[in-house]
């Protein structure tokens, strides 16, 4: 396909700039997936998915931050499954129904945390701290967050009192 005819649809208002969706689920698909769709910075929905797509997925679609919605499945990609964070958001359903692609492999190693059940450790499973399971270390910014968010909202309310009883004893 080189082209896109959406005449004569009564289409209304201004033109988009950016494609914010792209379904082409359940159609006749063949070949690679495109690595232009990497271009698409604005995409929040890729469902390429019940196709008949071969090949890797392209690293290109790392680019598209945005996605919250992401499926190839059910297709006959193969290779490995980009490791980064966005790709790291879509769950197993995303990518399955491709017997060639690996699900399993080191996929998000790097960005899931160790206390997250299923992510990989180098200690075999065995908690440092067992009473401890689940907990993820406070930094000092996360304290310094919260007590900023407590004096903001404490200012927020109060603020009023002040200023109204100051500008009332200037004008008396």
């Amino acid at each position: 396909m080189t082209g896109l005819d959406l005449s004569e649809n009564k289409l209304s208002g201004p033109i988009p700039i950016e494609l914010a969706m792209l379904n082409l689920s359940n159609n006749l698909l063949t070949g690679p997936i495109t690595k232009s769709f990497g271009g698409l910075l604005g995409l929040t929905t890729l469902d390429l998915s019940h196709n008949a797509l071969s090949g890797e997925i392209p690293p290109q679609l790392t680019r598209l931050t945005h996605l919250s919605l992401f499926s190839v499945a059910n297709n006959n990609l193969f290779g490995e499954i980009p490791d980064t964070t966005q790709f790291c958001t879509f769950n197993e359903s995303s990518f399955s129904g491709n017997p060639r692609l690996n699900t399993q492999g080191k996929r998000c190693s790097t960005t899931l945390s160790p206390n997250v059940p299923g992510a990989s450790s180098d200690n075999d499973g065995e908690d440092e701290d067992e009473g401890e399971e689940g907990w993820v270390e406070m930094t000092p910014a996360f304290y310094a967050f919260i007590a900023l968010g407590y004096a903001i909202g404490i200012w927020g309310e109060h603020w009023p009192f002040f200023f109204l009883a100051r500008r009332e004893d200037m004008l008396a």
